[in-house]
């Protein structure tokens, strides 16, 4: 495959591939307009023109057909340097873009990775906030063992003030056997008081104590379960930012990669009107431009073949609407 047939084989392809609408309108609106009036140009008043060339014509008839020939000629080179100035034009833009959505790229990459901390240093306060939770929920069962060994020993100490008052009662009743047993009762009757008197306020103090501390531990547990609740929070917006940071960042990576085929369809697009430009040029430089010159001019390798493959991938591409003619065909053939 020679040169100029590969680079319109890969210009196909980039257009099939990455076009898109804001690109499809500058091409509608900037580059399709000029090079559809050469085309149109090249074929009405040169094709077809040295299609019905009587080669038996005199001198003076050739000459102005030449000369008419080479007047639209140059208005075809005219009208492709419009097209060229502006792809080069877009070029600029496309270029000024690309630079913009560099330095878009890089703070959308800085911004993933602040992002990216603020996960990780969220899923550290969740475990510590997870942990200090567990610590309070063991807090509060230890708490509440302790209240229930409290409720016992009141319990405990309402059945020692039943066993001392009964054994007041029994010593009462055997007041009638006289000194001996009023020594004894009094022996056994200061027990029995102190019984009374202490052991009962000592659980009850404990108890009042292991109330308080569990209602001090619940109100930390629910301190703390309202601060992993918090931590929480944090937690899933700190990933939403991340998946919004990953997004822009994914959006922003297409979009420059975008910029950058599209470039690479500019840049090919110019390339292949620049050669018809310069292959134009050249044959007009002449100061007397004859008849061959002018078959050379429209030679199919250097100016037919890429205007219809450009011709074919805009159609295509629904970049412009059909000719009235049968373009290139024709040409070919002949």
């Amino acid at each position: 495959m020679k040169q100029i047939e590969l680079s319109l084989f890969i210009l196909s392809i980039v257009l099939a591939c990455c076009l898109s609408s804001t690109m499809k309108q500058k091409i509608t609106e900037t580059v399709v307009p000029p090079y559809c009036t050469a085309y149109t140009i090249l074929n009405e008043h040169i094709v077809q023109k040295l299609l019905q060339i009587d080669i038996n014509s005199n001198e003076e008839t050739l000459k102005v057909l030449v000369d008419s020939m080479a007047c639209a000629a140059k208005n075809v080179q005219q009208e492709l340097q419009i097209s060229s100035q502006s792809i080069e034009q877009i070029c600029n833009a496309t270029d000024l873009q690309i630079s913009q959505l560099i330095l878009s790229v890089g703070e959308h990459e800085a911004n993933v990775r602040q992002s990216q901390d603020a996960v990780n240093q969220a899923n550290i306060n969740l475990q510590n906030a997870q942990q200090q939770v567990s610590l309070a929920e063991t807090a509060v069962h230890d708490a509440h063992r302790a209240l229930s060994a409290a409720d016992q020993r009141v319990h405990d100490a309402h059945k020692a003030v039943e066993r001392a008052r009964h054994c007041g009662l029994g010593r009462r009743r055997k007041r009638f056997l006289g000194d001996l047993k009023k020594i004894g009762r009094k022996v056994i009757k200061i027990p029995c008081s102190v019984v009374n008197s202490r052991r009962i306020d000592q659980a009850k103090d404990g108890r009042r104590m292991a109330e308080e501390t569990l209602a001090n531990t619940r109100n930390r547990l629910q301190n703390h379960q309202n601060n992993l609740g918090q931590k929480r929070s944090e937690h899933s917006a700190a990933q939403t930012r991340l998946h919004t940071a990953n997004n822009q960042l994914q959006t922003a990576t297409c979009s420059l990669e975008q910029q950058r085929n599209e470039r690479l369809i500019w840049i090919d697009l110019l390339k292949q009107f620049k050669a018809i430009e310069v292959h134009l040029a050249n044959v007009l430089s002449s100061s007397n431009v004859l008849v061959d010159e002018i078959v050379g001019l429209i030679d199919f390798e250097t100016v037919i073949s890429p205007l219809h493959s450009i011709y074919n991938v805009m159609l295509e591409k629904q970049l412009m609407t059909p000719f009235g003619f049968d373009s290139g065909t024709t040409w070919i053939t002949n």
